[in-house]
C-alpha cells in the first residue's frame, strides 16, 4: 500500500551562524507526520533559491552542494520503496532511522510475550508470585495454540505470529499486521 510521502529541502534562517549562513535541512512528511534532517550544509540565505529548492549559482560550492541534496533525496526515495517491498509500515520514524542507518527493530508478539516471561522468572519470590508466572505461562500456551497453522477461527483473523510492534519512541510501540 502506497502512502503519501513528500520531499522538500528548506534553509533554516533561525538556525544561522555568526557568519550569516543557515543550514539546509530536508523535510520528510508521511501521511500527518513531519521530520527534519539537517544535510549538514550551510548556504548564504542570499542564494538560496526556496522554489527549486537548490543554491543558485554555477560556482563549484553551488554545484557540490547541490549534487550532495539530490544524492541525499535519492538515498530517501531509495529507503521510501524499500520499506514499501518489505511491507514495513511507512512512517517519519522508520524512514528517519533508516536514513541515519538505524536498523528497524521488527519484532512480534510472542517474542515479546516470551522475553516478558523470563523477565517474571527471574523476579519472582521477589516482585512476582509464583502463581503469577504460571498465569503468564499458560496464556502464552493459549495463544501459541490458536495461532499455530489448523487451529480455530482465531489464527485466520487475528495471529499475534504475524503481527510486528515498531518503536514510536523509547517506550511505546505499535502495533502492525
Amino acid at each position: 500500500m502506497l502512502t503519501r510521502f513528500s520531499l522538500q529541502f528548506q534553509l533554516r534562517k533561525s538556525k544561522s551562524k555568526q557568519n550569516g549562513t543557515a543550514p539546509i535541512y530536508l523535510r520528510i512528511a508521511v501521511k500527518d507526520s513531519v521530520v527534519e534532517l539537517s544535510s549538514k550544509k550551510y548556504i548564504n540565505p542570499a542564494r538560496w533559491n526556496a522554489d527549486t529548492q537548490k543554491v543558485i549559482g554555477n560556482s563549484e560550492e553551488a554545484r557540490l552542494i547541490n549534487a550532495y541534496l539530490k544524492n541525499m533525496e535519492q538515498q530517501a526515495f531509495q529507503v521510501y520503496h524499500e520499506l514499501v517491498q518489505k511491507g514495513v509500515e511507512i512512517n517519519t520514524a522508520n524512514l528517519k532511522g533508516r536514513l541515519l542507518g538505524e536498523e528497524i527493530n521488527r519484532r512480534n508478539i510472542i517474542e515479546i510475550f516470551r522475553e516478558h516471561n523470563k523477565k517474571v522468572a527471574a523476579l519472582v519470590g521477589k516482585q512476582y508470585a509464583e502463581l503469577t508466572l504460571e498465569r503468564y505461562e499458560t496464556s502464552l500456551k493459549h495463544t501459541l495454540a490458536r495461532c499455530s497453522p489448523g487451529a480455530d477461527y482465531f489464527s485466520d483473523t487475528y495471529c499475534p505470529l504475524s503481527c510486528n510492534l515498531y518503536p514510536l519512541d523509547g517506550t511505546k510501540f505499535c502495533l502492525s499486521c
